[in-house]
């Protein structure tokens, strides 16, 4: 049995896959939980789907990549449910192009939805965890980025990129009671992996030690608990959820 002391939780692309899982597992322990997504309709179906299941969600559409949206959600996030002092970013995209073919538009487009979101987001939640005097970022990365990938080397950067910043922020807010820690996921069944089911099944059962495709369910399980109180001596870690296939 886990504890929690945090009331509100903000969970950016939170309409779906991972980050409406998260959302659910959250809500599920009575916390009010904040979803954004750029989608409007997704966003809408996907709370409404919530609300009936009696959970406590709100939906805010948001470009995670543009400042001042960020600020302005942040600050209807606080009116509508109250500070924030849980913060989990999951908003992502995949594109598949190998370097040579890579424009630069292309490559920004990702750096900017992984990395320059993640920052955006801390940022402006962390001032609220430091008034709070409590605090808990997850930031949901990839295996691939701790070791790359052929034709996603824009992906797997801004992946790794993500790791430097949650450990860098570790580093300066543990005193303020803050913990900040990255989950790595492999291969999760959700609609990143949509168009090439076969061949990650194919994959799984030549590598990875359980023979199955994750589930969002096993990523939230796990962010519920470094949110917790138990997980409150753990900072700076990056946690790799993939069945093994990594090792």
């Amino acid at each position: 049995m886990f504890h929690f002391d945090h009331k509100v939780a903000l969970v950016t692309g939170g309409s779906r896959g991972i980050g409406r899982s998260i959302a659910e597992v959250f809500a599920s322990q009575g916390i009010k939980v904040a979803c954004t997504a750029r989608s409007s309709s997704l966003l809408e179906n996907s709370i409404s789907e919530m609300k009936a299941k009696s959970l406590d969600v709100m939906g805010f559409v948001c470009d995670g990549t543009d400042e001042n949206q960020v600020k302005q959600t942040y600050q209807e996030i606080c009116t509508h449910l109250g500070v924030p002092t849980v913060l989990v970013h999951n908003a992502g995209i995949v594109e598949e192009k190998i370097i040579l073919r890579l424009n630069s538009e292309e490559w920004d487009k990702m750096i900017d939805v992984h990395l320059k979101a993640s920052f955006l987001w801390s940022k402006i939640s962390l001032r609220g965890m430091v008034q709070q005097k409590k605090g808990r970022l997850i930031f949901i990365s990839s295996i691939l980025g701790l070791k790359g990938a052929p034709a996603l080397s824009h992906y797997a950067a801004s992946k790794s990129g993500m790791i430097g910043l949650a450990k860098s922020i570790a580093q300066e807010v543990g005193k303020k009671n803050i913990t900040s820690n990255v989950i790595a996921p492999g291969y999760i069944d959700t609609q990143m992996i949509l168009d090439k089911r076969d061949e990650v099944i194919e994959i799984i059962n030549k590598k990875a030690c359980i023979k199955r495709i994750g589930e969002p369910r096993d990523i939230a399980n796990l962010a519920l608990y470094l949110i917790s109180t138990e997980a409150s001596y753990i900072t700076g870690q990056v946690i790799t959820v993939d069945g093994g296939i990594s090792l």
